[in-house]
């Protein structure tokens, strides 16, 4: 398929397809400035073409790569046969545009008469507009961590309600990310400070 990227003042468009003969789920999108990793966006829907917008950290040489997915968003279930395309770069001289808030949540528990689901409700603002938000929660039974989904508002807030069975006493750590880059944990994603909750 064909890939091509254009930019306008401080900002860089992206376009993509048709992937024929397939047909994805979702797209993944990766960018580099000057090398150096900046984030990896999920693009919903799917299907044989997309294109994506992209706010521009000031002056760089930019890289663009693509990839189509099927299956659920990020998960040990999601599969990626043709891999990433071969990469599209511009250039950009704008200057650095104001950078948005960190992210930041957090999190109400509840737990409805005689159940044993507990229920999480996260909310959040700082969040870049009308993206994938993962939510990664550690300490749930059975797994180190499992991570859930949600979608920012135009106005980068999230609210999400999570709910699954825990026993009482547990502590549960809540963290979120919308793909930004700039992390220092190892996994390179931006994640705001992790919220803890004792569950009763």
């Amino acid at each position: 398929m064909t890939v091509g990227a254009y930019t306008r003042g401080s900002a860089a468009r992206l376009i993509w397809g048709p992937t024929d003969p397939f047909r994805y789920d979702f797209f993944q999108v990766r960018w580099h400035r000057d090398g150096a990793f900046l984030e990896q966006r999920v693009i919903r829907p799917g299907g044989r073409e997309g294109a994506a917008g992209f706010r521009l950290p000031g002056p760089g040489r930019y890289m663009f790569i693509v990839e189509g997915c099927d299956g659920p968003v990020l998960t040990q279930r999601t599969v990626c046969r043709q891999g990433y395309t071969l990469p599209v770069e511009v250039r950009s001289d704008a200057a650095s545009p104001p950078r948005p808030a960190r992210p930041k949540i957090g999190v109400r528990f509840s737990r409805p008469d005689s159940s044993v689901l507990g229920h999480f409700h996260v909310s959040g603002s700082g969040f870049l507009a009308n993206r994938t938000i993962r939510i990664r929660a550690e300490g749930v039974p059975s797994v180190a961590y499992a991570n859930f989904y949600a979608t920012s508002t135009a106005n980068g807030e999230v609210s999400e309600l999570i709910a699954f069975p825990v026993a009482r006493g547990r502590v549960i750590a809540f963290a979120a990310t919308d793909g930004r880059g700039g992390g220092t944990d190892g996994t390179g994603l931006l994640w705001p400070e992790t919220v803890r909750v004792t569950t009763s």
